[in-house]
């Protein structure tokens, strides 16, 4: 993960996100993924998570 230190306000920021974001879709549940380097699925080389429901 393209993590450094100081990035925490920013992880802290996507996981907010994705709470307000399962709230306005009425989502009971959902899991939240990120991939990590070519091995673990990443395809798109930048910090972002994937919200699947």
């Amino acid at each position: 993960m393209d993590l450094e230190e100081g990035d925490e306000k920013i992880m802290g920021h996507l996981m907010r996100a994705a709470k307000q974001m399962g709230e306005k879709l009425n989502l009971e549940g959902y899991k939240l993924q990120c991939n990590v380097g070519q091995k673990g699925g990443q395809e798109v080389f930048h910090l972002h998570l994937h919200l699947l429901a």
